[in-house]
């Protein structure tokens, strides 16, 4: 295993991202949540328990909360933190799919060359830990 420490900017091998690009990534995903909540909670609404909206709501406001002084160059501990702070913060079931899938996140971009690999990594383990499958109308088919 790799160790995240040995992830820098100069290891030619290692995805190259500064601070200020994971940032704007992170932060842009989460403002696009946070200003469809209504809609995200109208649909869950018709076909769920109407919690879907508030629930990624609070969560993209924490994250962004959590984020706002973190050094996300180092982003496999950034993430760890982040998921015991959301373990400790966040109810319902969706907190918990969401810090399985951030921890197996966390631990696969120390490991590999790609993000996209890492995310492959982390939704096989949500898919392992809980029964949600693809094609169940679960929040995994936003995934792929």
């Amino acid at each position: 295993m790799i160790e995240s420490s040995s992830l820098t900017k100069v290891d030619s091998r290692y995805m190259k991202l500064t601070d200020q690009a994971v940032r704007s990534r992170i932060e842009n995903g989460y403002d696009a949540v946070i200003k469809e909540e209504a809609t995200i909670t109208r649909y869950d609404e018709i076909v769920g328990d109407g919690d879907c909206g508030y629930t990624l709501r609070d969560g993209a406001k924490q994250v962004l909360k959590f984020i706002a002084t973190g050094d996300l160059l180092e982003l496999p501990q950034i993430l760890s933190e982040l998921v015991h702070d959301l373990e400790v913060n966040t109810g319902r079931m969706s907190g918990s799919l969401y810090c399985i899938f951030l921890t197996f996140l966390s631990s696969s971009l120390a490991m590999t060359y790609s993000v996209a690999g890492a995310l492959a990594v982390a939704l096989e383990q949500v898919l392992n830990y809980s029964r949600a499958r693809l094609g169940d109308r679960t929040m995994v088919n936003c995934s792929i």
